[in-house]
């Protein structure tokens, strides 16, 4: 059991745990037989029959819990728990222990029980001179600190004790298995020499301080040649200092483990942002230069990412040069090259390959990437550690790739890598659209017409001739596009056996026959790389195609702004020997709103516009629905086959007039 009593001292609470030996008494003598300075500042006293009882009350965890009460004040035994980490149960036993000890009290206020102290430090001392450790008390001073080895055997902490000079005078086995060295290694040995990696750490830091000021000190650090991290607390003592440390690696690792999903989860609201962003601006900028431009400075914007440009493909030299940038200056991408080439080394890095493949790549860390060394220098040079290419696509065409770097490794982890994937579909589809938006308020187009020999071996042989229109071409994604084509001078058998002759050629599919003129109409599936999808890619589309023994003549149209000479080095990558015979502008008179409407009205019949019209302001077209086409054709005093009917020739009709090219393009007036 232990004994309390109280000094006479002002200011700072201290309470100074003590043993008393059987000759002494258990009273304030045991306190007035130090020197003066010693006992300056000491408020009570707690005295131990022995030091085992001691260090069983004060062992390092429940000095860990008297510092979480003095500082955190907790509201209950349960948050007492929740601050130092550690099972309520085992918590509990503890502050009642000290309880008992009078280092602490409870204090219930109706809704739960909280500890609390008055001490503001607690001092453990242990003389040898006192014989406190001989059951005899002729004081065995053996011992080479001052605690038993019987009491730090119960200790599950790891401890260290040091001289005033830093060398080791003990080690329990907990430090022997945490340091890897046994005890008669290190023991003798100035620690800094035993361990110098810990020379000039938080380890060290904290001794010197704890040794300067006589205060008890804690913290926490790593240490590199264990790949683990320490909590530590070390006390001043008579002797020296002796260090407490346990092995908190796992606590640490789950913290970082939350730091980096807190991290990870704004970096993904970061690029869900920009998503945004790039969806309102392909709405209101039909300009593919301004959505990249903006799209790299977005990205920039923040810590995340030092710099981001976008680049695109050199037909000529088959390099990726850049288009616009941000966060960074063109002395790093004119000092860097990049191929296409797979057998180029500056071709197979994350750009090269993300172009060839159309899929993202990533280098979690520049220094160790085999196939980053083109680049390495100039990247490490500028700070840069990771990067990322991400190809912008849409419907299986490339427009572009996109490049980021992180000033940090693994920068990039899997949910992030999914929304950057997701952002280039995104930034693809933007640029698409933007493209579309304005080919179809240009007032004029760019027709071109291309020449190819080879082509009509391919696809007729050499005694026939087709004369084929392109009326639509669809994306469908994954790479393939449909076209619906009319073919004139030819049965549906030859056709058929004559296209499928072209490697990419998946699918065809004969839709309509006009028994008037012998005319075709066929679906057919194109997997990429296509001549239709090169054009698609420059915001053009084929218009015709016409095959005879000499030859392939196809008709394009393409914006006005597209480069020319670009699009037909691209046309020869799909297919070598296109030559660009002739090149023209065409003007398209756009018609306005009441224009459009007299269009509209001239193809639809009485019934089917009345059919229309009842069912558009009877809600039937609203989601969800006010009226059943039951009850539209019941307004109407008509059967419901004979509603459905007219609804489906009357949409296709407005179809038509919103599709053909005889109403492009549409005047908003």
């Amino acid at each position: 059991m232990s004994q309390r009593t109280r000094t006479d001292r002002q200011g700072r609470s201290v309470l100074l745990a003590t043993v008393t030996t059987a000759e002494q008494p258990r009273s304030d003598s045991s306190l007035a037989s130090r020197s003066e300075s010693d006992s300056d500042g000491v408020t009570d006293v707690l005295s131990f029959p022995d030091v085992e009882e001691l260090y069983r009350t004060f062992t390092p965890k429940a000095l860990e819990l008297l510092d979480a009460i003095r500082r955190e004040r907790p509201a209950s035994i349960t948050e007492t728990a929740r601050l130092v980490g550690r099972d309520v149960k085992n918590v509990h036993t503890e502050l009642h222990r000290l309880d008992d000890a009078g280092a602490v009290s409870f204090v219930d206020d109706g809704r739960a029980t909280r500890p609390v102290t008055e001490y503001d430090e607690v001092r453990l001392r242990v003389s040898f001179d006192e014989g406190a450790f001989a059951p005899d008390g002729t004081g065995d001073r053996s011992a080479p600190t001052e605690i038993p080895e019987a009491v730090y055997g119960r200790i599950t902490d790891a401890v260290l004790s040091l001289d005033p000079a830093a060398r080791v005078t003990y080690a329990n086995e907990r430090a022997e298995e945490l340091l890897e060295h046994p005890a008669e290694e290190v023991v003798g040995s100035v620690i800094w020499n035993a361990f110098p990696e810990a020379t000039g750490t938080v380890f060290e830091d904290q001794y010197r301080r704890a040794v300067r000021t006589q205060e008890p000190v804690s913290g926490e650090g790593y240490f590199g040649p264990l790949d683990a991290w320490f909590a530590v607390r070390a006390y001043p003592t008579e002797t020296g200092v002796t260090a407490y440390f346990r092995d908190v690696t796992d606590r640490k690792r789950r913290e970082q483990r939350l730091e980096n999903q807190r991290a990870e989860l704004a970096a993904i609201n970061h690029l869900n942002g920009v998503i945004r962003e790039i969806t309102r601006m392909a709405i209101e900028t039909p300009s593919r230069e301004r959505i990249e431009q903006r799209l790299c400075e977005q990205l920039v914007d923040t810590e995340r990412y030092a710099f981001a440009w976008i680049g695109s493909i050199e037909r000529r030299t088959r390099d990726v040069t850049w288009d616009c940038m941000a966060g960074g200056d063109r002395s790093y991408l004119e000092a860097c090259r990049t191929s296409i080439e797979r057998t180029d080394p500056h071709g197979r890095g994350p750009t090269g390959t993300a172009i060839r493949t159309h899929e993202p790549q990533f280098v979690q860390d520049m220094r160790t990437d085999p196939d980053y060394g083109p680049w390495r220098s100039e990247a490490l040079e500028r700070g840069f550690r990771a990067s990322a290419a991400i190809p912008i696509t849409h419907d299986g065409v490339l427009y572009s790739v996109l490049n980021l770097y992180a000033t940090r490794p693994n920068a990039f982890t899997k949910p992030v890598r999914e929304a950057l994937g997701h952002l280039g579909t995104v930034i693809g589809y933007a640029i698409h659209a933007a493209e579309q938006r304005t080919a179809l308020l240009s007032e004029s187009v760019r027709e071109i017409e291309l020449r190819n020999e080879d082509f009509a071996q391919r696809l007729v042989g050499s005694d026939s001739e087709v004369h084929l229109s392109v009326d639509r071409t669809v994306p469908t994604g994954e790479g393939r596009i449909l076209h619906f084509m009319e073919v004139s001078e030819m049965s549906a058998e030859e056709f058929v056996d004559s296209i499928t002759r072209v490697p990419t050629v998946e699918e065809v599919t004969l839709l309509e026959e006009d028994e008037r003129d012998g005319s075709l109409v066929f679906e057919v599936t194109i997997a990429e790389p296509s001549l239709t999808g090169t054009l698609v890619s420059y915001g053009g589309r084929v218009r015709s195609v016409q095959t005879t023994a000499d030859g392939t003549r196809i008709v394009a149209q393409l914006p006005p702004s597209a480069p020319i000479r670009e699009v037909v080095e691209a046309v020869n990558e799909v297919h070598p020997g296109t030559e660009l015979i002739a090149q023209r502008a065409v003007e398209r008179e756009p018609r306005t709103t009441r224009e459009i409407y007299s269009v509209i009205m001239d193809r639809l019949t009485e019934k089917q516009r009345a059919a229309l019209e009842t069912a558009y302001f009877a809600g039937y077209f609203e989601w969800p629905r006010s009226v059943t086409g039951e009850d539209v054709a019941a307004m109407l005093g008509i059967t419901a086959p004979t509603f459905t009917n007219h609804m489906r020739i009357a949409e296709r009709k407005l179809l038509a007039v919103l599709f053909s090219d005889d109403t492009d393009p549409i005047s908003l007036e």
